[in-house]
C-alpha cells in the first residue's frame, strides 16, 4: 500500500495519506516526482507487548529517506497502570455478568436431572472473587453429542495414548 504524509518545515505533519486518496486531493502532483511539502510514507507495525504493563509510544520520523512510523514500548505510568487495571476489572465482570446469564438461561431450558450441572456452575460463578490478569473465568457446561454434559467439576478421563 503505498502512503503519503505532509510535511512541514520538512517535518512529518498530520497522519499518512493514502495513495487513492492523495491523488483525489492533489492530482497536479507526481507522486514519482514529489515536492517539498510531502514524503513517501512506510507503515511500521507495533511491536508486540510483552507485559500487561507495557505500552507502544508512536511517532512518524524520517528513517533513510522515508518517513516511517516509529515504535517505543516503554513501562505504563502509574495513572495508565490504574486504568489498565480497573478496564481488565469492568472487563472480567462483564464476562462473568454474561456467564451467569447465559448459565441462568440454560438451566431454565434443561432437563430436570441436568439442572444441578448449570446450579454448581451458577454457584461457583457467586464464589468467584474478580482479581485483575489472574482470575479467569470457566466455560460454562456444554452438552457433547453423546448426551454426556462436560463442565469444569468432571472428572477427566485417562489420555487416549497411542503407543
Amino acid at each position: 500500500m503505498d502512503l503519503f504524509i505532509k510535511l512541514q518545515n520538512g517535518q512529518p505533519h498530520e497522519h499518512p495519506i493514502m495513495a487513492d486518496n492523495f491523488a483525489a486531493a492533489f492530482p497536479e502532483i507526481d507522486t514519482n516526482n514529489l515536492p517539498p511539502e510531502f514524503a513517501k510514507f512506510k507503515r511500521v507495525t507495533a511491536p508486540i507487548l510483552t507485559d500487561t504493563f507495557e505500552t507502544n509510544d508512536h511517532s512518524y520520523q524520517w528513517v533513510d529517506g522515508v518517513v516511517q512510523d516509529v515504535w517505543v514500548t516503554r513501562d505504563m505510568n502509574d495513572s495508565e497502570r490504574q486504568n489498565r487495571t480497573e478496564l481488565e476489572r469492568r472487563t472480567l465482570l462483564n464476562i462473568v455478568i454474561q456467564a451467569k446469564t447465559d448459565a441462568e438461561f440454560q438451566m431454565a431450558q434443561a432437563a430436570e436431572q441436568d439442572k444441578p450441572i448449570f446450579q454448581e456452575y451458577i454457584d461457583y460463578i457467586n464464589a468467584l472473587v474478580i482479581v485483575p490478569f489472574e482470575t479467569r473465568v470457566p466455560m460454562i457446561p456444554y452438552k457433547m453429542p453423546d448426551g454426556s454434559w462436560v463442565s469444569i467439576f468432571n472428572n477427566g478421563s485417562a489420555p487416549d495414548v497411542i503407543g
